[in-house]
């Protein structure tokens, strides 16, 4: 099972990610112009359309190797996951125990 963790990291850079390429103003660094600079070659290459922030989300979270799920189904992983640890098939990572 992927890291949760890293999963909502992921959708939160895409968030930002999709502001930038959807006009909303946000102060940027360098890294941060250089990323969106790609996002938007990559956008146009796609024709992605960039007034629809929700579609711009998901589209740039799967280009970041992301599958977008909605936050129910996230909740539901990481309550199988506190199920697992609890029964001890897993340690917290939700690797399990050999």
């Amino acid at each position: 099972m992927k890291n949760i963790f890293s999963n909502r990291v992921k959708k939160e850079r895409a968030e930002v990610v999709a502001d930038l390429l959807t006009g909303v103003k946000v102060p940027l660094d360098r890294n941060q112009e250089d990323r969106t600079n790609h996002f938007n070659r990559m956008a146009q290459a796609d024709k992605v359309d960039l007034k629809d922030k929700s579609k711009v989300v998901v589209w740039v979270y799967e280009k970041m190797g992301g599958i977008m799920i909605s936050e129910e189904e996230e909740k539901a992983v990481v309550e199988r996951k506190k199920v697992a640890q609890k029964k001890g098939k897993t340690d917290s990572m939700g690797i399990k125990d050999k």
